[in-house]
C-alpha cells in the first residue's frame, strides 16, 4: 500500500476510536497497517522513477497530516494514528536506494508475509477506493 493510503486509513481509524488511549490508538494503527498490507494492491517500488513516486508519496502524506492539524484542526490522536499507520513503510524506503542490501523491520514487509499484490490498474483502483472511504469517514464522523 502507498504511504498516503496508510496515512488516510490511520487517520480514519483514529477518528473512530478517538476516545481511546494513545496506547490503543497506536496498537490499532499498527495492526491496521498489517491488515491493509494483506489486501491486493500495486506498489510503485521496482518501477521506473520509483524514487520520485516514493518522495511524492511521503510528501503528500506529510502535507495531509500538516493541513489536517493546522488548518482543519483535527485532534492530535487522529494525527498520531495517521503517522503510526504510515510509519512502517519507512522500512521499505531502502528499496529505492541503488544498493543490494534490503532490510525490513515491520512484519508485513518480510518476504514470508503474504503481502497482497495485483496488477497496476486494479491495484491503484483498490487503493483509491480505500482512500476515498477513509476521507468520507473523516468528513462525516
Amino acid at each position: 500500500m502507498w504511504v498516503i493510503v496508510h496515512t488516510l486509513t490511520g487517520m480514519a481509524l483514529g477518528s473512530l476510536i478517538l476516545n481511546k488511549s494513545y496506547t490503543v490508538i497506536v496498537t490499532a494503527s499498527l495492526l491496521f497497517h498489517v491488515l491493509l498490507d494483506l489486501v491486493p494492491h500495486w506498489d510503485y517500488t521496482h518501477n521506473p522513477n520509483d524514487e520520485y513516486w516514493g518522495m511524492a508519496d511521503v510528501l503528500l502524506s506529510a502535507s495531509v497530516l500538516l493541513v489536517a492539524h493546522t488548518m482543519i484542526g483535527l485532534d492530535w490522536k487522529i494525527i498520531v494514528a495517521g503517522i503510526v499507520s504510515a510509519a512502517p513503510d519507512l522500512d521499505v524506503l531502502n528499496a529505492l536506494l541503488p544498493t543490494d542490501r534490503r532490510w525490513r523491520i515491520f512484519p508485513s514487509h518480510w518476504t514470508c508475509f503474504p503481502h497482497g499484490v495485483c496488477k497496476k490498474v486494479p491495484g491503484i483502483a483498490i487503493q483509491s477506493l480505500i482512500s476515498l472511504i477513509s476521507i468520507l469517514v473523516l468528513v462525516f464522523k
